[in-house]
């Protein structure tokens, strides 16, 4: 009887599949809606306004994205308007070790 050659057997290894982190770990991601009144009063030029702003805000890990709309309520206020930007959050620790 024959064996079959054995030279060429690569080992096979499994994995387990909750053990694999995604690309995005979706704990890292955060939604969460801003609602804001604002306005001024006092102003010299008689300025004073009153607005409404909101929108979302999408957190990833360290970073905040948003984009809203705003409305002028009264005043000098503008009709409408749209603002949107990112903010990176980090600790003064971590700034202070990379010019060390």
């Amino acid at each position: 009887m024959l064996l079959p050659d054995t030279s060429d057997v690569r080992r096979v290894e499994t994995v387990n599949l909750n053990d694999i982190e995604p690309a995005h770990a979706p704990e890292r991601w955060g939604v969460r809606g801003l609602l804001e009144f604002t306005g001024a009063t006092g102003s010299r030029f008689d300025n004073d306004f009153n607005l409404v702003r909101g929108g979302p805000q999408i957190t990833y890990g360290d970073w905040t994205m948003f984009v809203g709309v705003t409305g002028g309520i009264d005043g000098a206020a503008p009709t409408y308007g749209f603002s949107s930007g990112a903010f990176y959050s980090f600790e003064l620790e971590r700034l202070a070790a990379l010019f060390e």
